[in-house]
């Protein structure tokens, strides 16, 4: 079975820095940010052998969506070397797609 498939994704994105929050237990950092993704595909036919037959059929073709996102990314020292670090981003594409995207990682410095 062979089938080809190439994308090609591109990014342009604005981010604001907020001024940084302490407490006398912690301080965090927010980056808000906003901007456009790109997305362009373009797939040969899926060509296979099955019980001796050659069959080929089309899996999608060529398609180009645009998504415009907006997200925020904190980090937190949360305690002494411990540091909090999340983001959230969500989207709406031209193919009608809402996506939701989020990460959370927590590490201590040894």
């Amino acid at each position: 079975m062979r089938r080809d498939v190439n994308v090609f994704e591109a990014r342009g994105q604005l981010g604001l820095a907020l001024a940084p929050v302490s407490t006398p237990s912690q301080a965090w950092q927010t980056t808000l940010r906003a901007g456009v993704d790109a997305i362009a595909q373009n797939s040969d036919d899926v060509s296979a052998t099955l019980l001796g037959q050659d069959i080929s059929f089309p899996a999608g073709g060529r398609k180009f969506v645009l998504r415009g996102f907006a997200g925020a990314d904190v980090a937190a020292e949360v305690s002494a070397g411990m540091t909090l670090n999340a983001g959230l981003e969500v989207g709406y594409g031209s193919d009608n797609a809402f996506t939701v995207w989020g990460v959370a990682r927590l590490s201590k410095a040894f």
